[in-house]
Formats: C-alpha cells, sequence, structure tokens
C-alpha cells in the first residue's frame, strides 16, 4: 500500500527515509528514540529482507547497502500474520563482529517491552 503523497510502499518509506519523523507515526519502533531505526539499520548492512505475511498473501523486498533491489513483491498465500526483517550487517564497518551475548540481552529486552514480538539471533556463537 503507498503512502499517501508518495509512490513507495509503507514498508520501502520504512526502509529507505532515514529522516523520517517518527513523531507521525502511529507506533515507535524499538531503537528509534535514539535515531537508529530500521532505515538506519538497513543503509549500514550488506544485504536485508523483508517479509510480511497480511491478508492472506507473502510479500517480500530485498535491499543492498539500503538499496531496493526488488519491488515489493507478492511471493505466496498464507494464513499467517507476521513480518520478518533478516540483514547482513555490512563487513567493512563491522569487520570486528558484534558481541553475540549482548544482542541476545537486547533481544530479550525488547520482547519484554512489546508483547508479543519475537526477537530471533541468528549467526555463530561466539
Amino acid at each position: 500500500m503507498p503512502i499517501p503523497s508518495s509512490n513507495l510502499s509503507n514498508v520501502q518509506s520504512a526502509l529507505t527515509d532515514i529522516a523520517e519523523s517518527s513523531s507521525n507515526a502511529p507506533f515507535v519502533s524499538p531503537g528509534v528514540e535514539k535515531g537508529i531505526g530500521i532505515a538506519v539499520v538497513n543503509a549500514l548492512s550488506e544485504s536485508l529482507s523483508v517479509e510480511i505475511k497480511r491478508e492472506g498473501k507473502v510479500h517480500r523486498q530485498d535491499y543492498r547497502q539500503g538499496i531496493p533491489q526488488t519491488e515489493l513483491l507478492t511471493v505466496g498465500l498464507t494464513e499467517a500474520t507476521d513480518t520478518s526483517v533478516t540483514f547482513r550487517p555490512n563487513r567493512e564497518l563491522f569487520g570486528a563482529g558484534f558481541e553475540r551475548k549482548r544482542i541476545e540481552e537486547r533481544a530479550s529486552g525488547l520482547a519484554a517491552a512489546y508483547p508479543g514480538l519475537a526477537v530471533m539471533v541468528h549467526g555463530p556463537a561466539q
């Protein structure tokens, strides 16, 4: 669904507009209050994929370094309702990697603060 006065889908706008103010949003996503929203994560990612299951359909869009590689595509049918975002951090920027324990602690805190949110951390154990 496009945002009024824009030809971008809601998801593409959210994933690419770094300057978008959260003050107009109907909800506040984790990290936005610190200026680190999903658009910043996308821009700093080697790749990012979003999959949205809604109204009986599965939609997907892929990005590289914040640039859409596809339109928002309908890729299947489902009865489920959820959204998943999978990203691979840019190795040139984050070559030293991340502290897995710290990420897992943050994920646990987010899940507690946002009932119904499931955060899964995948990748090599450290």
